[in-house]
């Protein structure tokens, strides 16, 4: 299944954010409700839980039953509720749930890999004699 992927990049020291039509980064195993909590198993020891209610409308004012029928389409992308016609792309939710900002991260990641002018000089020197010398054999 095609959806939307944001795939962020540092350029400089600037996060890009790029959205592409690609495959799903996100895929579950197995999905349920139990006692008010949605459970989506993407692998054996990541599931992730969140109440109901933090869906909002239309899953809160919505039968218990009907909330329950729950299902997993486009190869496990989507979640998806036949009684209520409705859906969460992982690919969307998951990130908003788990409170991930990929421009955060990558800035963070960023951090302290800047070089120096010193060492940017350092190292084209060094590419000049042909880079890092072999560590001798003992």
């Amino acid at each position: 299944a095609e959806s939307r992927l944001v795939l962020a990049t540092l350029e400089g020291n600037r996060p890009q954010m790029k959205v592409i039509d690609a495959p799903s980064a996100f895929h579950a195993t197995d999905v349920r409700v139990s006692r008010g909590i949605l459970y989506v198993t993407l692998s054996p020891t990541i599931t992730i839980q969140t109440p109901i209610e933090a869906l909002g409308d239309p899953w809160v004012s919505a039968s218990p039953r009907a909330v329950a029928n729950v299902r997993l389409r486009f190869g496990g992308s989507v979640v998806f509720w036949d009684d209520l016609d409705e859906a969460l792309e992982l690919d969307e939710w998951i990130p908003t749930e788990m409170q991930i900002r990929a421009g955060a991260l990558l800035a963070k990641a960023a951090r302290g890999k800047k070089a120096s002018t010193a060492k940017a000089a350092a190292a084209r020197a060094n590419g000049a004699k042909g880079g890092r010398p072999k560590k001798a054999v003992a």
